[in-house]
């Protein structure tokens, strides 16, 4: 994707469908080359198939809701708002979105390892800490070069930068409680927290951009999807593990 992204960008290609296909192609051929092994493989490769995806329902589930979660403003912000107001929000949300990134594998390794202390009271207030300070920081250093880097045009984009940044900051918190739900209880429970997440993402995002049409009102949907998934998955996360 990167190498890609590389040569449209230095050789001057500016048609979206072609930018698209730079991140929608590995993903095609990870998904064929996985499935071409497991039929290749299995005596019975229909049979194979069709037993992984019953076995990988609710993860599948949980995958789809997630994408919800956290990218449907950007579908309806052309649509509510203009292409402009997307410019000038998908700047800022991909420059906060390492935060996520390192909290989503902070949250994987803890439930690869197995250990339910990870996601303790405790270890949930060191998150806050953790996750406040690189959220600020890097809130800081958007600011600084977001002007610099992308030109006068993402002057307005400062506006969404607080609002941006503290989105990413709870949503890192809500992997890390999501990661407790996955570890601690059935895989049903994980998907239907998910589900319940992107369905309530949905609605959310779309009553912020109804009534501000904008990527400042975009920002702070944001913020309320990320803080109404937290408390749904704080419900979850610190009861007790049934299994």
């Amino acid at each position: 994707m990167v190498i890609g992204a590389l040569a449209l960008f230095f050789g001057g290609v500016d048609r979206w469908e072609v930018w698209a296909a730079v991140y929608i192609l590995p993903g095609v051929f990870i998904a064929v080359w996985n499935v071409r092994k497991l039929l290749w493989r299995s005596r019975k490769p229909l049979a194979g198939l069709w037993s992984t995806l019953r076995g990988n329902k609710n993860y599948m589930l949980a995958s789809v809701s997630v994408i919800a979660t956290t990218r449907f403003e950007r579908l309806l912000l052309p649509i509510l708002a203009n292409p402009r107001e997307l410019g000038l929000y998908i700047v800022v949300a991909t420059a906060s979105e390492p935060l996520f990134w390192f909290a989503q594998a902070l949250s994987d390794i803890r439930v690869g390892a197995g250990k339910a202390s990870a996601f303790s009271r405790r270890a949930f207030a060191i998150d806050i800490l953790l996750f406040g300070s690189v959220g600020a920081i890097g809130g800081v250093a958007i600011n600084y070069l977001l002007v610099p880097v992308f030109g006068e045009a993402y002057e307005e984009s400062r506006a969404l930068i607080a609002p941006l940044i503290l989105a990413s900051i709870i949503l890192a918190l809500y992997r890390q409680l999501s990661g407790k739900v996955l570890l601690g209880r059935s895989s049903r429970a994980f998907a239907a927290s998910e589900v319940v997440t992107g369905i309530q993402a949905v609605i959310v995002y779309s009553c912020f951009l109804l009534v501000f049409p904008s990527a400042l009102g975009a920002a702070w949907g944001s913020v309320a999807v990320y803080s109404i998934a937290i408390v749904v998955l704080a419900i979850f996360g610190f009861r007790k593990p049934s299994t």
